[in-house]
């Protein structure tokens, strides 16, 4: 490759998000094409050179927009020369990188749609097998508009996980639809279905979908299946859903429930589809505080809230942070949320870009937090909430409970594209202070809890309790 004189500019902390390669939304646009067909050619998973046959373009896709190719040409270019010119790993751009073009290059110039366009892009970025590397479609940005204008998206109130090789319901929203359908904690979905779709999604099905993602980006199970778990707990607010489960006897049990408004509150950052944060904070008995957030955005909010929370006089036992599931977001958000537990400047870790080493300071905050920390993940928790326990770990400034995360920790910002596609891009490698690298191996927690149905029949939050007793022990210190 012949040399290529570059004046980088150091990218600003505030500017970087750390995110997973599906936003919400994005994971709203996976769903329909599921609904649809049934394959992963929406979201341009698909690990082939030429895309299926059967892998048509969905409605939810191509409705409305027309194709430009020079756009698309123009894109490919600002694309390649955007991470030959940034990447911080000499060595893959050479080795990977320069000959990628020449394989990609007549494919986009013989595209004939956006669809095709943008999977082109997509397969082109797998090529450097990172995550944080992504083409967002003009129609995502058009999806969460729409879903805004409605009022948001719909919710069903429940979370699932891969809990013995099942999707199990490992959390249960207080007054959600689900709860008023009489769904418990424990028990195993066997297929949904939401009004207008003329098949039902089965579990077999799932699992397949899941398997092609972990073939195509290298996820592990748990995280796939997480990550399309949302298939099952969204979609369009006042949609019908029917959901077949086996209960806690095993018994199959039919239920039907209404999507409502979902949490949070709708959050615009950047070049991001429009995303829902929402914030929880409520007294635990013995006073510990329970704080909970699903993202790290709105970042005004979250600070006044997170500090409100920390400064309430009932959490003289200890506190408990919630983050399994949570996206991620803002890098700067998890140092300013870290300083609360460290009594002098600390770093949660270092970014490597091509041009520089940036420490991810922590300043310490007065008063400091000086009572047991708890921190609670799972295999879904990624991005920033994966630096922010880690690096807390690290530092022995708190206790981690849980799952191993998602592994999937690069810096990246999100850039708009002539064809009005956002492009997601890592800017830099990031390590602990020691010198782990969390992206492919995620956080360990301190305390694994593995679920089981007969676990969560017994007790409906085991990581919760966990912490729980662990905080109770060190306060009996």
């Amino acid at each position: 490759m012949s040399a290529v004189k570059v004046k980088a500019k150091p990218t600003p902390v505030k500017s970087l998000l750390l995110f997973p390669q599906h936003t919400r939304s994005a994971i709203k646009l996976f769903a329909w094409a599921v609904s649809a067909m049934l394959l992963l050619g929406s979201l341009g998973q698909a690990q082939e050179t030429t895309r299926p046959a059967e892998a048509q373009p969905t409605p939810a896709e191509t409705e409305g927009l027309p194709f430009d190719q020079a756009a698309y040409l123009a894109a490919f270019e600002q694309v390649w020369q955007t991470i030959r010119d940034t990447h911080w790993d000499a060595k893959l751009v050479e080795s990977v990188w320069v000959p990628a073009r020449e394989k990609y290059l007549p494919r986009i110039q013989q595209a004939q749609s956006r669809d095709e366009a943008v999977q082109i892009l997509r397969e082109l970025l797998l090529e450097l097998k990172q995550s944080h590397f992504e083409i967002i479609p003009a129609e995502t940005y058009l999806a969460t508009e729409e879903a805004e204008a409605k009022g948001g998206d719909g919710w069903s109130g429940l979370t699932l996980r891969s809990v013995d090789d099942q999707l199990v319901v490992t959390k249960l929203a207080t007054g959600s639809p689900a709860a008023k359908a009489g769904v418990e904690v424990g028990w195993a979905l066997q297929q949904v279905q939401t009004s207008g779709e003329e098949e039902p999604l089965t579990m077999t099905k799932f699992k397949e979908l899941a398997d092609k993602l972990c073939k195509v980006r290298g996820y592990r199970p748990e995280f796939a299946r997480g990550l399309l778990s949302e298939l099952v707990t969204t979609g369009e607010i006042g949609k019908e859903m029917k959901l077949v489960f086996l209960d806690n006897q095993d018994k199959e049990r039919s239920v039907s429930l209404i999507l409502e408004k979902g949490l949070g509150q709708p959050t615009k950052l950047g070049h991001l589809p429009l995303t829902y944060v929402n914030f929880e904070y409520r007294k635990l008995p013995e006073h510990v505080g329970y704080i909970q957030f699903n993202a790290f955005l709105d970042a005004p909010r979250l600070i006044k809230e997170y500090q409100a929370a920390l400064l309430d006089e009932h959490n003289s036992a200890g506190v408990v942070i919630d983050i399994r599931g949570n996206m991620g977001g803002l890098i700067f958000l998890a140092m300013g949320m870290s300083g609360w537990f460290v009594d002098e400047p600390h770093s949660l870790g270092s970014m490597q870009s091509k041009t520089n080493r940036l420490k991810l300071a922590i300043n310490p905050r007065k008063p400091k937090f000086d009572k047991p920390v708890a921190i609670l993940v799972d295999e879904c928790s990624a991005s920033c909430a994966e630096l922010f326990p880690g690096g807390l770990q690290e530092l022995k400034a708190a206790r981690i409970f849980g799952s191993r995360t998602a592994g999937q920790v690069i810096p990246a910002q999100v850039v708009k594209l002539p064809t009005g596609d956002g492009f997601l891009y890592a800017v830099s490698a990031l390590e602990s202070e020691s010198g782990f690298v969390w992206e492919g191996y995620g956080v360990q927690p301190d305390v694994p809890v593995a679920l089981t149905r007969k676990l969560l029949q017994q007790d409906p939050d085991p990581t919760l309790t966990a912490a729980l007793k662990w905080i109770a022990s060190q306060s009996n210190k």
